[in-house]
């Protein structure tokens, strides 16, 4: 019976090849955390603008709302007023 083992499976690394890679991983994870936290204000400032535009949709729509049941009970109330005479 033939037995695969781990080591057979993995590429041989040296000690030195380890940490290469460790800093190569580490100095792209710094330059990208980087450039994201240059990014997070504009990030925050768009969000902020598409916030305020969904706020102002909503409360636009739920005066649209208020307005045609004001209109929808004012007509009730007639109909109920001269059904009431």
């Amino acid at each position: 019976m033939f037995k695969i083992s781990v080591k057979m499976l993995l590429p041989s690394f040296t000690n030195f090849q380890v940490q290469e890679e460790l800093l190569s991983a580490k100095s792209n994870y710094e330059a990208l955390n980087s450039h994201l936290l240059d990014e997070l204000p504009t990030l925050n400032s768009l969000a902020y603008e598409v916030l305020l535009e969904c706020l102002a949709a909503f409360v636009m729509a739920r005066k649209m709302l208020s307005g045609k049941i004001t209109r929808e009970y004012l007509v009730l109330m007639e109909v109920q007023s001269f059904n009431s005479n």
